[in-house]
């Protein structure tokens, strides 16, 4: 998370965003963890963890998973670590306009 909070400080600006997926058994359960990790980005929820339909959607099999989608929509890694995005936003943000 730490991490994430960085990078998201760090590329804010450049058009990059993280949005969280929570499959948490609740939507209380789920706005508990963002305001004890102090997550201060968009976080979707589905009830029913990795059975629920917002996992079947996204294509979801385990947990934790990190996804970078591109602009329009497209995802470009479905196993990014968060070593390779640091490294990944480097050569693809500086190579689009800000």
């Amino acid at each position: 998370m730490a991490q994430l909070k960085k990078l998201q400080r760090e590329y804010k600006q450049q058009k990059f965003t993280v949005v969280g997926v929570n499959l948490d058994d609740s939507i209380d359960q789920a706005q508990r963890f963002v305001k004890q990790t102090q997550i201060s980005w968009p976080n979707l929820h589905g009830d029913g963890g990795l059975e629920s339909d917002l996992a079947k959607e996204m294509g979801i099999f385990t947990l934790p998973v990190m996804l970078l989608i591109d602009e329009q929509g497209k995802v470009i890694n479905r196993q990014i670590t968060v070593a390779e995005l640091q490294s990944e936003l480097k050569t693809r943000l500086s190579k689009s306009p800000r």
